[in-house]
Order: structure tokens, then C-alpha cells, then sequence
């Protein structure tokens, strides 16, 4: 039984029908289906029999289908409808054998075994299947007769199946017939009339010409009651320049009987329509033409289409000439290959470098010219991923130079796809980018170099600020110091400070131009990085006379964020607005919580800025006019920082301002946190004094003798007992001897540096317990990680603070601190 059988169709009368018959073959109609019931009516009811049904073949699908039945309900039709003539069923074996198949009892059958549960619901026992075959010996289908007993088929009875068989196979053939000349009727109908052909008959005795529709319409005129129109009435209508030659044609044709063909153009109300004549004449027994027929093709369309295909192909091979004059003068190379990676072009570049003509490459492999097995490999792999994807393929390959330099080609593959949206061929373009690589690379070396400067430069400045610190902090713990010895600390420390903000922010720009610069995230407060920015710009803000007004939301705003790097975001903002506001400004601090945000604006009464030159003040170098600056200028990056920083933290910074004179405003947003727990970072207070109340002894080693002594006299009135070296044999001679609790190493030690003067120190008993501090010029993360692995306990980065130190050295507890 079939997998996929038609839904049964409810019984008219007696019987059913099938299907649409569409479902089946287009000849079969309603009204076949009508003749063939009453067929089969009449073949059940001579038999004496109980079910019928009559099953046409449908050879594409090598089925049968039920057209016509009789007495079968729908469930059995459902399993009985499409049967394939690859089954067991008596009307499959009938056709398969093309003879008459009688089961006298289907329980007893073992054939029919798959079609008794069938049988019992429809309530039959006996069948027959006649084969319906045509006069060619066509197999058609099957007429069928069911009994409710088991028993055979009469003579007579066979008669009768022989004689409707017969009947059912002329209705069917008759079906057909009348189909087949119905469509070719309506394909000649509708050929004609989409084809624009009118048909015409010439009567040449009585000098009449008769034509149908589409004859009278091409010629532009009206025809008689009986179709016709004088011979004379067309003339007059053919183009003045096609009547000669259509005439001598005519003639022709009249006096030697051959085929009759013309192309002419037709006057019709101002319009000209180009037609074509094609006919044969009829002749008496005399051989006299008396009778002149053909059809008249309009091909006024084709005329026009043959204009515009020529006027096309002139400006394709107008295009190809410039495409090939294009291509041919490029410096890059261009191909086109076929699916196979075989040439079908090179441009005249190309073919240059090669060293042959377009005939000698078309047809061949880049294996085939030369290439490397590798490299041929390389681009067939390519192809093969074009032609699955149909995207595009990138790529560069090297290459060896004749004169052995080292060179790179960049190339793409794209494809050409086809009307059914395959890839036809494939196009390919290839330069060579070897001076642009190797500009490329000088780059990467020059911003290396600078990297290497930015940070030999961070060191070698931060050297000198060491002393000094260390000096103003001396004078500061002198109890007899005059007060203008205090003031001019206070100014070297601010001065100090601000060098050192410089020189972070030189090390902060380059580690961001290198992706370098990471954040250390912890859940903090707003309110800790507003105190924290405030604390270090207030020097800045007062000594210029600046008012400061801070408005902070009350209730704890908290945000994932690096507290260091965002009280340095902060900070820049406020010494900017204190750096280019005139002395007695005014400067707003603002934060608070916005939607999902923490806000941070900072707003002064300043010299402004320009509203054509807002969108760059957060560019790398970017300074504003210097006569507006009012020789306040800095290096440029602060505010650069300040974004990279911002975006770091997955926020936005805006600068708003209304024009010079009239005060600038910057705004920062930094996604905040839900919730209200305490907060997990605390400020950490930093005494600073000397004075711890724990006397330690101290190892002081630095090359720079300036840096070493004042940071021991400075640790020395504080209350330790404090030694100094100047090189790493001397370090590690004093460290034998002395044993101090705390040892303050520079890394770059004249005879062993300060790296090796550690790890030896570690070696030794005295030395494991003992707290080891990196101070050095040295502050990026690579070089804490070099002190860390060499046993440092602490990398502090110079300018160090003395107060910092103080604080580190009466913490040590004797014991080292892992990590």
C-alpha cells in the first residue's frame, strides 16, 4: 500500500468518485469520471456482484488510483485509493502481468495476505482485476468486481468483464483524444495571438484577399462582411521603399512556384510596424496560379530588439576596451580564473612579470606556470572555501625578490556569481605591500623606542625628585626651621607633586596606546573618590584663590571601578578648572546618582572653550589657543586620560561651554551598583610624620648619593638607627654586618644590581625575615612583577613620600610578609 494516499470523496448515490482528477492526468474530466460509474453500475449489477471500482494508471508515480467505485466506504478508500503497482493487490499483479487476475477466496491467497484485514472491513472474498489496454497496447488501468463469497467467475461473467473493459477503454481513449485536440486547439489559438500571426488567402482570379483578426489589425484596415478586402486596398499601405522589392518577390513566386517570403514595413496612421510575409501559391491543372495563402508575422519587436542587441554589444565592446585599457595599465595584478583556479585572464602587468602572452597562461594552473606546490595548494584551498561561501577571501602571501630581498603581496578573491546566484569564475587582485610592511614596521619599532624613552625618561626624572622630596620633608621635622624654610617645603612638595602627576601621566598614555593599562575593580563609593580627588588637587585650588563648592548626594552611591584610577579622573578635572580659571574662580563640584549612573560634574567660571573645538579636547595632545590658556599650558593629555579612563570603566565624559570667558563644564558617568551595603574599600590615612614610636634599623642603598642620605636623615629623625650604600657589593656587606630590619633597595645598582643584591640577601638566614622595599624610577606593572619574583616585599616608585616610607618601616614586624 502506498504511504501517501487521497483523502476519500463522499458517495454519490451508490458510489464514489476519486479524487480531483487532476491529481491523475489532465484528460480526466468529471465526465469521464461520470461514463466510467455507469460502466462500472452496469458490469456489478449483470455479474450478480456485491463492490466495484475502477483504477486509471499513473505512470509517473507508477501508481493506481480509484475513479470510480462502487459500495466501498470512505475508510477503505482511504487504504485502497493510490495503490502502487509494486503491491500485492490484485489490480497491481494485473498490470504488472497484463492479464485478467481472479482470487476465487482471499483467505486462502497467500499473495493477498497484506490486503485481508481490508478485505474483512470492506466485506468481500472473491475479486477480479481485468487489465484495461489500449489498441497500441497501453496499459491503462484496471476494472475490478467484488463478492461477498468466495467463488469463481462464470464464463458468462467474463464475457460480460471483456465487453465493459472495452467500453471503459474507448471512453478513456476518447477522453484523451478530445483533450489532446482541445490543447492543441487552444496552444494554436494562443500562438497566434501571443505570436502577433494573422493568416490571409488570396483569391487572385477575383483579385479579393481574405484574412482573419490579427491580418486586418497588422494591416491597419476594416474587412468586409465576409472577412476580404481588394488586392488594391494594401498596396498603397506598404512602405514607398519595400513596394519594389515586395512586388518582384510576389511575382516570383506567381511565375516559378516558389516558397513566397518577405520582410516590409506597414504604414499605419503615421506609425510603421515591420512585418513578415511567408506563403505558397495553389495552382490549376494548367499550372496557373489561382491561389495565394500564408500567414503575416509581426516583427516590429524583433526589429527594435536587433537595434538595441547591436547598439549593446557596440557599447560592451566599447566597455571591454576600456576595462582592458584599465586593467592593462594598473600597477596590481589582476586575474580571473574558473572554478578549477585555470586562467581565463591576466592583465598586461602580470603577463610582464611572467614573461608570456595571454595565450600561454589561459587554460593553465598556477601550478602549470611555475608556482611553488605549496603556494598552488594555498589558493585552490582558498577557491574551494570561495565557492562554498561566496564571500570574498583576504590574504597575503611572501615572496623572494630575483635580487633575494624579501617582499609581501596582499590579495583578494572575490567571485563572480551567475543568474542562478553560483560562482561562475572567480576574479582576483594582488599588490604588492611590501614598502607599506615595512613602513608598518618602522613604526612598531619607533613606537616601541618611544615606549622604551617614555619610560627610561619617567625613571630618570623621578631620580632627582627623590632627594628633593626627601630634603623638604627634612626641613619640615627640623623643630628650628624658620617659616620660610616651612614655606618653601610646602612649595617643593607641591611642585614635587605636580611633576610626578606628569609622569604618570606619560606612563598612563603609553600604556593605553599599548592596551597596557588594566583596572583594578573593587566595590567603592562615590563619595571615597570625590574626598580622595578633593585632598589632592586643594593645594591647586587655594593657591589660586579658588572657591570650591561641593554638592555630594547623601545617601552611599556605590560602583565596580578602580578607586585609584577614577580619584585620577576627578583630580584632573579639578586642577584643569583650577589651572584655567583666573585667580578668585569659582569652582562647582556636583555628585550624585542619575537613573542608573554615578555623575560627577565639574563646573567653573573659566576662560572657557570654543564650541568648534569642544568635540577634540578629549584628543591625545589637543590644546586649546595659547593666548587663551594664559600660559597655564600643559602637556596635553590629561583630559585624553580622563576619556581612556571613562571608557575603561564602560562610562562616557562630556565637556559642555557656552564660549570663551564664559566657563566650561565636565560631565562624567560611570555605571553605579545597586544596593547599599558598606562600602569595601577605605580611604587609608598616611601619617605624615616620621615618628612611630618603633626604632628600627634601616638600610638605605641608592646610587644616587643625594637620594640616599636625605631619605636617612630623614628616617633618622624619626628615631632609626639608619645606614647607607651606594652600590650592591657595598649593600651587601653592610646588610652582613648590620642586619637590618628594613632594607630600601634602588634596582639600578652600579657592580650588582638591585634585583641580584635581593635575592642574595634572601639567601641567607639573617635575611629571609627581613622587609626588602623596591624604591626605583621603575613603575610599570611588568617591573613590580620582576621585583616580586626576586623577593621584594614592597615596589614603591620614586619620587618616593617620606611619610609613606615612615609608615613601612614602623609596620615591619620583623617577619616577611608573603606575596
Amino acid at each position: 500500500m502506498s504511504a501517501a494516499l487521497p483523502e476519500p470523496v463522499p458517495p454519490r448515490s451508490s458510489a464514489a468518485l476519486s479524487s480531483a482528477p487532476a491529481q491523475i492526468a489532465p484528460f480526466v474530466s468529471d465526465r469521464l469520471i461520470a461514463e466510467l460509474h455507469e460502466i462500472l453500475e452496469a458490469t456489478v449489477l449483470l455479474m450478480d456482484g456485491d463492490l466495484g471500482n475502477i483504477q486509471l494508471f499513473e505512470p509517473v508515480h507508477r501508481t493506481l488510483h480509484i475513479v470510480a467505485q462502487l459500495g466501498f466506504p470512505p475508510e477503505i478508500m482511504a487504504a485502497l485509493g493510490t495503490v502502487s503497482i509494486d503491491a500485492e493487490s490484485a489490480g497491481a499483479r494485473s498490470l504488472r502481468h497484463r492479464k485478467r487476475i481472479v482470487i476465487r477466496d482471499v483467505n486462502v491467497e497467500p499473495a493477498y495476505e497484506p490486503f485481508r484485514a481490508i478485505a474483512a472491513l470492506a466485506g468481500f472474498r472473491a475479486v477480479q482485476s481485468t487489465p484495461l489496454i489500449s489498441r497500441d497496447g497501453e496499459f491503462l488501468g484496471t476494472l475490478q468486481t467484488h463478492l461477498h463469497e468466495p467463488r469463481d467467475f462464470s464464463t458468462r461473467e467474463v464475457r460480460v468483464l471483456d465487453l465493459y473493459s472495452k467500453q471503459a477503454v474507448d471512453a478513456i481513449m476518447r477522453a484523451r483524444v478530445e483533450y489532446d485536440l482541445a490543447m492543441a486547439r487552444q496552444r494554436l489559438e494562443t500562438a497566434l495571438s501571443a505570436s502577433e500571426i494573422g493568416i490571409f488567402d488570396w483569391d487572385i482570379v477575383h483579385g479579393r484577399v481574405y484574412g482573419d483578426a490579427n491580418f486586418a489589425r497588422l494591416f491597419g484596415i476594416v474587412l468586409d462582411r465576409d472577412g476580404s478586402a481588394a488586392q488594391s486596398t494594401f498596396e498603397p499601405l506598404i512602405h514607398p521603399d519595400d513596394r519594389d522589392a515586395r512586388s518582384a518577390r510576389v511575382r516570383n513566386t506567381l511565375e516559378t512556384g516558389a516558397l513566397y517570403e518577405a520582410e516590409y514595413r506597414i504604414l499605419d496612421h503615421g506609425k510603421t510596424r515591420w512585418v513578415l510575409s511567408r506563403g505558397k501559391t495553389e495552382r490549376d491543372a494548367s499550372g496557373r496560379a489561382f491561389r495565394f495563402f500564408g500567414v503575416l508575422l509581426d516583427i516590429t519587436s524583433q526589429r527594435h530588439a536587433e537595434r538595441e542587441q547591436q547598439s549593446t554589444s557596440m557599447e560592451l565592446h566599447r566597455l571591454s576596451r576600456v576595462h582592458e585599457t584599465i586593467l592593462s595599465n594598473m600597477r596590481d595584478f589582476v586575474t580571473v580564473v574558473d572554478r578549477e583556479g585555470r586562467f581565463l585572464y591576466a592583465n598586461h602587468h602580470l603577463l610582464s612579470v611572467w614573461e608570456k602572452t595571454l595565450d600561454e597562461v589561459v587554460g593553465k594552473t598556477r601550478l602549470e606556470l611555475g608556482y611553488e606546490e605549496e603556494h598552488h595548494e594555498r589558493h585552490m584551498r582558498e577557491i574551494a572555501q570561495l565557492l562554498e561561501t561566496r564571500q570574498p577571501v583576504r590574504g597575503e602571501v611572501a615572496y623572494t625578490a630575483a635580487n633575494g630581498e624579501y617582499g609581501v603581496y596582499d590579495y583578494i578573491f572575490a567571485p563572480v556569481l551567475g543568474p542562478d546566484g553560483e560562482v561562475e569564475s572567480i576574479v582576483s587582485t594582488s599588490r604588492d605591500i611590501t614598502v607599506r610592511k615595512r613602513a608598518e614596521e618602522a613604526l612598531r619599532e619607533a613606537d616601541r623606542q618611544k615606549n622604551a624613552f617614555i619610560a627610561q625618561l619617567a625613571h630618570e626624572l623621578r631620580n632627582p625628585l627623590a632627594p628633593i622630596r626627601n630634603a623638604s620633608h627634612v626641613f619640615r621635622m627640623s623643630k628650628s626651621a624658620e617659616p620660610d624654610v616651612l614655606w618653601a617645603g610646602d612649595v617643593i612638595d607641591r611642585q614635587i607633586d605636580h611633576l610626578t602627576r606628569l609622569i604618570d601621566d606619560l606612563l598612563d598614555i603609553s600604556r593605553i596606546s599599548r592596551n597596557k593599562l588594566e583596572l583594578r575593580r573593587q566595590r567603592i563609593l562615590l563619595q571615597d573618590v570625590v574626598q580622595g580627588a578633593i585632598e589632592i588637587s586643594r593645594p591647586a585650588i587655594d593657591q589660586n584663590g579658588h572657591g570650591l563648592t561641593v554638592s555630594i548626594s547623601p545617601e552611599p552611591i556605590y560602583m565596580l571601578a578602580d578607586m585609584a584610577r577614577l580619584t585620577q579622573v576627578l583630580m584632573n578635572l579639578l586642577i584643569n578648572a583650577a589651572k584655567y580659571t583666573p585667580s578668585g574662580g569659582k569652582i562647582e563640584l556636583d555628585a550624585r546618582r542619575e537613573g542608573n549612573d554615578a555623575i560627577m560634574r565639574v563646573k567653573d567660571n573659566g576662560i572657557g572653550i570654543e564650541p568648534a573645538v569642544l568635540p577634540r579636547v578629549f584628543e591625545m595632545f589637543f590644546q586649546v589657543d595659547a593666548s587663551m590658556e594664559r600660559s597655564q599650558g600643559g602637556l596635553g593629555i590629561g583630559l585624553s586620560l580622563v576619556r581612556s579612563v571613562v571608557d575603561l570603566h564602560g562610562g562616557s565624559v562630556e565637556a559642555r561651554s557656552e564660549g570663551p570667558g564664559r566657563g566650561s563644564e565636565f560631565i562624567v558617568r560611570i555605571p553605579a551598583l545597586r544596593g547599599s551595603s558598606s562600602p569595601v574599600v577605605d580611604a587609608k590615612k598616611i601619617d605624615s610624620g616620621g615618628h612611630t614610636g618603633v626604632r628600627r634599623r634601616v638600610l638605605v642603598v641608592d646610587d644616587n648619593r643625594d637620594s640616599a642620605e636625605s631619605l636617612a636623615i630623614f628616617l633618622q629623625l624619626g628615631g632609626h638607627e639608619v645606614r647607607t650604600a651606594f652600590d650592591g657589593i657595598e649593600a651587601l656587606g653592610l646588610a652582613e654586618s648590620f642586619h637590618p630590619d628594613v632594607a630600601l633597595l634602588d634596582l639600578g645598582l652600579p657592580n650588582l644590581n638591585g634585583y641580584e643584591v635581593c635575592r642574595r640577601i634572601r639567601e641567607q638566614e639573617w635575611g629571609k625575615r627581613m622587609l626588602i622595599i623596591a624604591q626605583t624610577g621603575w613603575g610599570q606593572e611588568d617591573d613590580k612583577r620582576r621585583t616580586r619574583e626576586a623577593g621584594f616585599d614592597e615596589h614603591l616608585v620614586k619620587p618616593v613620600d617620606p611619610a609613606q616610607v615612615a609608615r613601612l618601616v614602623g609596620e615591619a614586624s620583623g617577619v616577611r610578609r608573603e606575596g
